[in-house]
């Protein structure tokens, strides 16, 4: 968690000049395409259904792209770096996980007044397991295909979203983060 906290400072700190420095020519028109970058920090979630099971908690960081050929629709490409979270549970079995991935989505979204907007996503994300991921002392297979769903609200500058990266084994992998966004 301290991760987490330490890297949403960082995005806060850089908002202010970022956002200070920029002039309102350099935004793009809403009528036109466009292109941005951005980077994320989150809390990425890993549990089981069973409520007694560890539940994982650890950081995750993102690079994003985007193109939004239209107002209302945006394709997103994610690379994503999840921290290996481990716990054992009263049985004394361990569960971790941990992973590198791709994911790949198409955002819709209502602009709404004062640069935000919200927005729901939907795609695929390919994940690389790290080698010690595991549920229950069982080793988890190391690259999965995932389906990947989410909804946000983004200003200008900035977005906060949750997303759901489906099941892996007996793990459900989730997360909610927040990050800056560059526009051009």
């Amino acid at each position: 968690m301290i991760k987490v906290a330490l890297g949403l400072a960082l995005l806060l700190s850089v908002a202010g000049p970022i956002a200070a420095v920029a002039e309102d020519e350099t935004r793009p028109d809403p009528g036109r395409s466009s292109w941005s970058l951005g980077v994320a920090v989150g809390n990425f979630d890993s549990d089981t259904s069973e409520s007694d099971d560890p539940h994982l908690n650890e950081a995750a960081f993102s690079l994003l792209a985007s193109f939004q050929p239209w107002r209302f629709l945006a394709l997103d490409a994610e690379l994503l770096h999840i921290e290996t979270a481990r716990e054992l549970d009263e049985f004394n079995e361990l569960t971790a996980f941990g992973a590198t991935g791709v994911s790949l989505t198409a955002r819709l979204q209502i602009p709404l007044p004062e640069d935000i907007s919200i927005y729901l996503r939907a795609g695929s994300s390919w994940l690389k397991l790290d080698d010690e991921s595991q549920v229950r002392d069982s080793p988890m297979a190391t690259d999965r295909t995932q389906p990947t769903f989410g909804g946000g609200i983004s200003g200008r500058y900035w977005f906060v979203e949750y997303v759901n990266y489906g099941q892996a084994d007996d793990l459900y992998l989730e997360q909610l983060r927040a990050g800056m966004i560059w526009r051009f």
